[in-house]
């Protein structure tokens, strides 16, 4: 009966892939083996039958056996499940899972131990394993950021390490939630982007892909232009997008280039067009001199009274000033555009006196009364050249456009510095500014006045030459009044 149940085993067991055994509680040797042991084994069944579990088993010795199988003899577990090797009887290994359990054995209590051949199984693993760490090797040696967004989760479920280093958020912290990467749009981008990342994408083909350039705050606070290539990654059984995959490459320097080239050439346009006026404006503005002085040149050789003579000279003289005066202004202009900021100590006392020697031959300046404050209790520092210029400039004018219909014509110069600037008002009670025409009198050639001969062109020189300095000026005036011109000009003296 024994030998029949043992033969009916066999035959069951004789078609199973795995491998089959059976063996004694106390001595662990087999009492049966299956013709899968036997092969896989490369042992006969004579041999085999003389062998026990800790012979065949890797790392394992019949102590260490008999621990591992002491709770299921105990009934306190039903089940022993391992993953270990088999050794061969030319010596090779090979992966095995095993399983072992207690079983009715032709009248005894015996063990039993199923083991599966699992070598494609680690095979495959390790394929993939070795897949995926190619594919995050190639990821985090990449320049451009790689991620995977899942619509079912609404939230990315891969990222590579770049993100650190664009970005300054760790991978982690990004997709278990801690950081929010939408919340880290730009404002102005954010519908862009939403639109784009969330419907956008849906509706395209495998093949397509939606690109997005867009803002995104880094760690630190500053912002980084992303250039985005995006594309459905796995579809739903109804063909519906439920995980995206992309890309995205750091942009902020060509984008800085690029706004920096779009600034350029603006600036590069109201060159041009200045250019235009100023050559027609010019143009007019060098030759009325130079005909008024050819002019009075050809009355004064007609002319036989010296007092009369002495009349067109002064006439003429006029006139040289009145192109002397332009040519300076083209000249300072000129070099506003070109040279380099000068860091110099200013006294504001001496620039004044500079100013009004330089101004001694205008007519009425004598009619003026001129005086100042001047609180520099901070050594200051900017571009005496510049600095020159605008006083020259706005005292000028106020010389220029002051009014007959007073008692008496001021000008008062006020100067107070700080350690990060000097305030200056420039104030007169001169004819004054109409409203309608002080937001242009900062423009090229705009004159708001027909009252006194000039360019036009002195303001405008003004203020191209504050915004070199990064420097502010504003204009409160009122006609038959007055007006005053407030600057604020930083202060270039080396800090402590």
């Amino acid at each position: 009966m024994a030998e029949q149940q043992k033969g009916a085993l066999g035959r069951i067991l004789e078609h199973s892939i795995n491998e089959f055994y059976i063996f004694d509680i106390d001595t662990l040797v087999y009492k049966y083996v299956s013709k899968a042991a036997i092969d896989h084994l490369g042992y006969n069944e004579e041999e085999l039958l003389k062998l026990s579990p800790p012979d065949i088993t890797a790392h394992f010795t019949k102590k260490a056996y008999k621990n591992l199988i002491r709770p299921l003899l105990k009934q306190k577990i039903k089940e022993v499940s391992l993953e270990s090797y088999h050794l061969r009887k030319d010596g090779s290994t090979y992966p095995v899972r095993i399983q072992l359990h207690t079983l009715d054995y032709l009248g005894n209590k015996v063990l039993v131990a199923i083991a599966v051949d699992i070598t494609k199984e680690k095979t495959a693993a390790e394929e993939i394993e070795e897949s995926r760490h190619f594919i995050e090797s190639f990821a985090d040696t990449s320049p451009e950021l790689l991620y995977v967004f899942d619509f079912l989760k609404g939230d990315y479920v891969y990222f590579s390490n770049h993100i650190k280093e664009m970005l300054g958020y760790e991978v982690d912290d990004v997709l278990n939630g801690k950081e929010k990467l939408f919340t880290k749009l730009h404002p102005n981008d954010f519908q862009k982007v939403a639109y784009n990342f969330q419907e956008k994408i849906k509706s395209i083909g495998d093949d397509e892909v939606v690109e997005t350039e867009y803002r995104v705050q880094h760690r630190d606070g500053h912002w980084v232009w992303l250039s985005s290539r995006d594309k459905p990654f796995k579809r739903d059984a109804h063909g519906n997008v439920i995980q995206t995959v992309g890309t995205a490459q750091d942009i902020t320097r060509r984008m800085q280039y690029e706004q920096q080239l779009e600034k350029q050439n603006e600036e590069l346009k109201k060159t041009n067009a200045e250019l235009d006026r100023f050559v027609y404006s010019s143009s007019h503005d060098l030759r009325a001199p130079l005909a008024s002085v050819l002019g009075l040149i050809n009355i004064a050789l007609l002319e036989n009274s010296p007092a009369e003579k002495d009349v067109y000279i002064k006439l003429m003289e006029t006139s040289v000033n009145r192109l002397d005066r332009f040519i300076q202004d083209i000249i300072n202009y000129s070099r506003n555009s070109r040279l380099e900021i000068d860091h110099d100590e200013i006294d504001f006392k001496q620039l004044l006196e500079e100013t009004i020697d330089n101004l001694n031959f205008m007519d009425d300046v004598n009619a003026i009364q001129l005086t100042s404050s001047i609180e520099a209790k901070v050594p200051f520092s900017s571009d005496h050249r510049r600095l020159t210029v605008i006083f020259n400039n706005l005292i000028s004018n106020a010389i220029r456009y002051r009014s007959r219909s007073v008692d008496q014509s001021y000008i008062h110069i006020q100067v107070n510095t700080t350690p990060e600037y000097a305030q200056i008002t420039i104030s007169d009670n001169g004819i004054g500014i109409a409203p309608e025409h002080q937001a242009k009198i900062f423009d090229m050639f705009f004159k708001a006045s027909n009252e006194k001969h000039g360019s036009g062109i002195g303001l405008y020189i003004v203020k191209e030459t504050m915004n070199v300095l990064n420097a502010t000026i504003t204009v409160e005036s009122k006609t038959r009044v007055g007006t005053t011109f407030t600057l604020t000009v930083p202060n270039l003296a080396v800090k402590a």
